[in-house]
């Protein structure tokens, strides 16, 4: 299994918002400039994010976006449910197994089968992301106990000032 383009970005926005100055929003240009990605392709997971409740959007002349949910009560999961959806890794939407053996008995017993087989890994994988508290493994993975303050508008200040550690 394969994590989609969106998730890996959704994971890399999820950490600049987290360790963005509290009380200070972040612009989507600085954003998509970090990470060198399109407006509009990350306005549409910052989209999803703010529907899913783990940001928010804050207008007028210092708006931007901003965490919502604490990364300490936020999982892997809440972010991949937000921009992939429930964990679906086999679909026979176009039943091809069923055309490739002409709808027979046999193909219409293996497909229920497949199906099956695959929703009991989606459930587990559902249940190890959910296991994957985003505060903890942010630290884990910078390699500090806190998890680090920055002002993303004024970057090489802040991580001459902050992540000295990483």
């Amino acid at each position: 299994m394969k994590f989609s383009k969106s998730m890996k970005q959704a994971i890399c926005i999820m950490v600049l918002l987290a360790t963005q100055i509290p009380e200070k929003s972040l612009k989507s240009q600085d954003i998509s400039e970090r990470l060198q990605m399109s407006q509009a392709y990350l306005k549409k997971i910052m989209r999803k994010l703010v529907v899913a409740g783990l940001i928010k959007s804050v207008s007028g002349n210092n708006g931007g976006y901003m965490i919502v949910k604490s990364i300490n009560e936020m999982t892997l999961y809440d972010i991949y449910h937000a921009v992939c959806g429930p964990v679906q890794t086999f679909s026979d939407e176009d039943n091809m197994l069923l055309y490739a053996f002409n709808g027979a008995m046999q193909a219409k017993n293996g497909l229920q089968e497949l199906e099956e087989v695959f929703s009991l890994m989606d459930r587990g994988i559902e249940k190890f992301l959910k296991g994957i508290i985003a505060g903890p493994f942010l630290k884990n993975i910078l390699g500090v106990s806190e998890v680090p303050v920055v002002d993303w508008t004024d970057v090489e200040k802040s991580i001459k000032d902050n992540l000295r550690e990483v």
